[in-house]
């Protein structure tokens, strides 16, 4: 998942400069960044496509490498870059965001979220609570704030957590999720369900992941064949 270092890696070997210019793009799409240098984010009319607008996208990604990956550790890693790029992508929409400063827009969408939460009159619900509880696994992961090395207690501590503030009965609360690959899951459609774009589309930043490694795998598939003749 760490893009920039991918494409940077295909630059330094020559592999194929189409597949390197296209590893580049995915890396500033995940990264909420436009893909021509030459624009300002600041003042670019299409700010909200490139970032909240590809957010559904970036999590449909993530969810992916998840389901190819196995060990708590890298579960963790996944939860805690998930959670990222949502504060990240909500953040880089915000013209007037300055610095390290937490975003407006941020700060609006958790208000938005903790009230969606808490009613059962909203039709999000359930997706205002699977985005925070990503939210609050990535705060309470053993890499960020959290104490517990052990990645189903701390989920657990999790929804008792969170279950308490939302006033869950214990049939609720049994539907909150508990494993990574679940939750992650669900943080698609959770995210779609607020706007923030459609999963399985055409050209998604998914597609474009799975075009590359089949790219790379050709090209070096191709160099091993000239070496062998």
């Amino acid at each position: 998942m760490e893009l920039d270092v991918a494409w940077r890696l295909l630059e330094a070997s020559a592999i194929d400069l189409e597949v390197t210019d296209k590893a580049q793009r995915l890396a500033n799409a995940f990264a909420s960044r436009p893909s021509e240098r030459h624009i300002d984010p600041a003042s670019d009319p299409n700010r909200d496509a490139w970032s909240k607008g590809l957010i559904t996208q970036r999590l449909e990604l993530i969810n992916a490498v998840c389901a190819e990956t196995a060990g708590p550790r890298d579960q963790i890693r996944l939860i805690v870059l998930a959670a990222d790029i949502l504060e990240a992508s909500i953040a880089a929409s915000d013209p007037n965001r300055k610095g390290g400063k937490s975003s407006d827009k941020w700060k609006k969408f958790l208000k938005l979220l903790d009230e969606g939460a808490k009613s059962h009159a909203d039709p999000r619900e359930r997706s205002a609570r699977i985005l925070l509880l990503l939210r609050e696994a990535r705060n309470k992961a053993p890499v960020t704030h959290g104490t517990k090395s052990d990645l189903r207690g701390m989920m657990a501590d999790v929804v008792d957590r969170l279950a308490r503030n939302w006033r869950l009965s214990d049939k609720e609360k049994s539907t909150v999720s508990r494993d990574v690959p679940t939750l992650l899951k669900e943080a698609v459609n959770a995210a779609a369900d607020y706007g923030f774009g459609q999963p399985g589309q055409a050209n998604s930043l998914l597609q474009q992941r799975n075009e590359i490694i089949e790219a790379i795998d050709g090209a070096i598939a191709q160099r091993n064949s000239w070496k062998a003749s």
